[in-house]
């Protein structure tokens, strides 16, 4: 059987849907996308102990809420999934429900995001191995902040900048890593109210999220830069599919049928991603955290590459290349990843999977020797704690 099967199915939907897209009419389209990132939703929030944090999101669903404090800033899971979290826990949810509202929503935004471009199936497909399977199932306030990112470039687009502001707030709030890409859209508005306003008033507010962030932010520049104890073996290839786009669109910028605002975000994306390449040697996890904000750029572009030729045929030869990559991406990552491993074989409440007694968190918070495993789950560990 092929390692991860139902995750080649997955990838085979939207496939399924580019090749006979051209036979639909454009309602239709819509109406498809709509079912197929339903599908997504259900197939990505069901899960059950699948995900490389799995184990930690549980753990800080039932700590954290037990110990919220509406005025504490300092949240190593970020303010606003904590309280998301805490009004499931304290109306007694399961997780589960917690992850399907999440990606729902997710998935929600990606659709206002795609129903109107012309490449919505080719991007749908290439999203699948690290946007469907990995960001929503293994990073899940990145994959909240991410939405928030595709909301504030529709809503930059749109010149509905209050909007922007507030989505810009909501993002920060579910990963304060987000930062970065929200400076960036800044500095990307053309004529934004005025330069007071958006340099000024903007680096202002910043400067309060920081202050009362402060021992977090502290955290995670003690992990990425001074105490560095982890290393991510999948950095380098996810820069390598960043850097490809970011160089062919700092050369062909001028090509790509896109608004001012995202030609100019996308080209401050592509010239950081050269400052990417020295770092990515010694802070390999800084790397990847930042990476996965790029993913919008990477598919856009991916999914944009065939409008640069005019030609039928050599439209269809740059899609079909590009489809293979990210098959061969998959097929690689599923089978050879020393972290693919949370992920296979995939489970779900819907099919009748059940969360295992090692991962009762409200009986081994009861438990004496709790604070000899905090922290430290697998799934394949399925041992009983004596309490």
């Amino acid at each position: 059987m092929i390692y991860g099967i139902s995750y080649y199915f997955v990838f085979i939907i939207p496939l399924f849907f580019y090749y006979i897209s051209e036979k639909l009419s454009k309602n239709l389209n819509k109406f498809s996308l709509f079912f197929v990132l339903f599908i997504f939703a259900l197939f990505t929030g069901s899960r059950v102990e699948i995900g490389g944090d799995w184990g930690t999101y549980l753990k800080n669903y039932y700590i954290l809420g037990q110990n919220f404090n509406f005025y504490d800033f300092n949240i190593r899971s970020d303010w606003g999934f904590e309280i998301l979290s805490y009004f499931f826990y304290t109306n007694d949810q399961p997780i589960f429900f917690l992850n399907l509202l999440i990606s729902f929503f997710n998935f929600f935004c990606l659709y206002f995001f795609l129903k109107n471009k012309d490449y919505k199936w080719i991007f749908m497909i290439i999203a699948v191995p690290f946007y469907v399977i990995v960001l929503q199932i293994g990073f899940i306030r990145q994959s909240v902040a991410i939405s928030f990112i595709l909301l504030s470039m529709m809503a930059i687009k749109n010149k509905y900048y209050l909007a922007f502001l507030m989505f810009m707030i909501f993002g920060m709030m579910f990963h304060k890593s987000s930062l970065l890409i929200f400076i960036i859209m800044i500095l990307s508005i053309d004529k934004f109210l005025s330069v007071f306003f958006r340099y000024i008033i903007f680096f202002i507010f910043i400067g309060i999220i920081i202050y009362l962030s402060r021992g977090d932010f502290g955290n995670l520049l003690s992990n990425y830069f001074i105490n560095i104890s982890t290393e991510s073996k999948g950095a380098l290839p996810r820069l390598i599919l960043v850097f490809i786009p970011s160089l062919i669109y700092i050369f062909f910028y001028k090509k790509f049928n896109f608004s001012l605002f995202e030609k100019k975000f996308f080209f401050i994306l592509s010239t950081l991603t050269f400052l990417l390449i020295p770092l990515v040697f010694t802070y390999s996890t800084l790397v990847d955290r930042i990476l996965i904000y790029y993913l919008p750029f990477q598919l856009v572009i991916f999914s944009s590459m065939s409008t640069l030729v005019k030609n039928k045929n050599g439209k269809k030869i740059i899609n079909y290349s590009i489809i293979s990559i990210f098959i061969l991406y998959l097929f690689v990552w599923l089978n050879f990843s020393n972290s693919s491993q949370r992920w296979v074989p995939y489970s779900s409440f819907l099919i009748g999977n059940n969360i295992s007694y090692n991962y009762n968190m409200q009986a081994l918070l009861e438990c004496e020797k709790f604070n000899d495993i905090y922290g430290f789950f697998d799934r394949f560990e399925y041992k009983k704690y004596e309490c």
